[in-house]
């Protein structure tokens, strides 16, 4: 395919996508695969040394972020998306002399805020490889099911290979009705017993049982220390996750059963991994202790900046 020499990036919300696709080194992998030629999915695997799903992943995410192109060709086994390189240089623009692009404080309102501790976390059905830790110590014997049924006063990293675990939602319905969407995020990525940098997962939200959105993240952050991760964490496990961020707008099937429970009805939220699910390679959740970024989960309802 041909490419084009140069992107030059004005817009802040370009910045953000073009980060957000450069913060992966698997992606950065690929596309210094891709500087040498095109290359179809099965091709960057083998490359790579990358499993299949890992590199589809990651390439429809440089697709997304406008890095990558394809075209889709014939195969021996049906068709196939052969991929390229849009562009040989990026140029990102912050000259006083353009003009100022809005972003997301420009053109929304927070409404409220929540921050949800890692320890109210409620209905565990998780399997091993399992745990818990506070920012001192992990909280039970590694992979022992039952721990996740005690109570503990803080938890800053939750992870476990299969299943669901919930958290209860407090909400003001008024605030609710006001606010056009709710953003849910934490730190998190996927794990595995026996740790592969390259296997990703498929985490689901769900909000009072209703299916919200699958996001797939992936494990590779061993080499870098998370900026809160205490000394004593083993090394040859992750260190920290990147930002998992769910955005449910008001007109959606999970926002509109929360406005419809009755008054007085508790809320719950959950993230866990479908059994069906194409990636399962598990989930950690980086609380306050933990990882790169100093939150537990938030939870935070916006307005429309019109």
């Amino acid at each position: 395919m041909n490419k084009m020499t140069e992107l030059t990036v004005t817009d802040f919300s370009e910045y953000e996508k073009i980060a957000q696709a450069l913060s992966n080194k698997s992606r950065l992998k690929i596309i210094n695969l891709l500087k040498s030629g095109d290359y179809n999915i099965n091709e960057m695997a083998k490359a790579l040394q990358m499993p299949v799903p890992t590199v589809t992943v990651n390439v429809q995410k440089l697709t997304q972020s406008g890095l990558v192109d394809f075209i889709t060709a014939s195969g021996k086994h049906g068709t196939q998306k052969i991929c390229s390189l849009k562009y040989d240089r990026i140029i990102f623009s912050i000259t006083d002399d353009l003009p100022p692009a809005k972003h997301k404080a420009d053109t929304i309102d927070s409404l409220m805020k929540l921050d949800i501790p890692l320890s109210t976390f409620i209905n565990p059905s998780i399997h091993a490889p399992c745990g818990l830790a506070d920012g001192i110590k992990i909280l039970s014997t590694e992979d022992d099911e039952a721990s996740f049924f005690n109570k503990y006063e803080q938890i800053s990293l939750i992870w476990f290979g299969e299943g669901r675990i919930s958290f209860p939602l407090e909400v003001d319905l008024a605030m609710m009705e006001s606010a056009d969407f709710m953003e849910i995020s934490f730190e998190g990525c996927s794990q595995h017993l026996f740790f592969d940098k390259n296997w990703a997962s498929d985490i689901t939200l769900w909000i009072n049982g209703c299916e919200v959105e699958t996001i797939t993240t992936e494990i590779e952050n061993t080499k870098s220390n998370g900026k809160n991760t205490p000394d004593w964490w083993p090394k040859n496990k992750s260190q920290h996750g990147e930002i998992l961020t769910w955005k449910i707008e008001k007109n959606s099937p999970a926002y509109q059963c929360m406005l419809n429970l009755p008054p007085g009805t508790a809320h719950e939220f959950t993230f866990g991994i479908k059994s069906d699910a194409s990636n399962s390679r598990g989930l950690m959740i980086f609380g306050n202790d933990f990882g790169s970024h100093s939150q537990d989960i938030v939870v935070e309802l916006f307005k429309n900046n019109k």
